[in-house]
């Protein structure tokens, strides 16, 4: 069993073919470490993978810093140079990410999904990092698809935005469609949303 089923949370999407969840719950730090793939998160925070059974866990710890980081490369903001400085400390005051339990054979495998062909954006390693791709991905994803995951951060950039998206730049997180089963016991995030549009029962 993956760790997070351990714990209630849902299933936001996909990214590079494995699962994103956000805890429903709080999700208290090991303090006997007795497995490393054992994590920390809050509901505030997004985990891809989710330990033993399944893919050791991917979280995004600081989506606030995320959001920044979009801020500061998509076309979508006019942002003062003070601002960008100062979001650039925000984002290099900690690490936006942080991985739990990954060996060298998962961090390989996870680059090459992430390098496939199908994803809308798929990261060029000779252009930027792993992590920056990853984190530009999270926080148009947080901007843009589930703001409450930091509503400061969202409020202070969004004074910024000068219009409104036309496509995304950087995400590839893939929603499932509603009614498609998935292993989180709670179902997806978007599925309620996604029920309401026309048409849907």
């Amino acid at each position: 069993m993956s760790y997070i089923d351990s714990f209630d949370h849902v299933l936001v999407g996909y990214l590079a073919g494995l699962p994103v969840y956000r805890p429903l719950v709080d999700i208290a730090y090991p303090e006997d470490g007795i497995r490393d793939e054992d994590f920390g998160c809050s509901t505030n925070q997004l985990v891809v993978g989710g330990g033993s059974g399944e893919h050791p866990g991917l979280v995004l710890e600081r989506p606030d810093a995320a959001m920044a980081a979009f801020a500061l490369e998509s076309g979508l903001f006019d942002l003062p140079a003070d601002e960008g400085a100062a979001l650039g400390d925000i984002i290099a005051a900690a690490p936006v990410l942080q991985r739990y339990g990954w060996r060298p054979d998962h961090e390989q495998a996870f680059a090459q999904r992430c390098r496939s062909a199908g994803l809308y954006n798929p990261h060029q390693p000779e252009s930027e990092s792993l992590d920056h791709w990853l984190t530009l991905g999270f926080g148009e994803f947080a901007y843009l698809a589930m703001p409450v995951l930091a509503l400061q951060m969202r409020a202070r950039l969004q004074q910024y935005q000068t219009g409104k998206p036309d496509i995304a730049e950087f995400n590839n997180i893939l929603l499932p469609p509603p009614g498609l089963p998935g292993y989180s016991p709670a179902g997806a995030a978007f599925e309620s949303v996604l029920r309401s549009l026309p048409g849907e029962a």
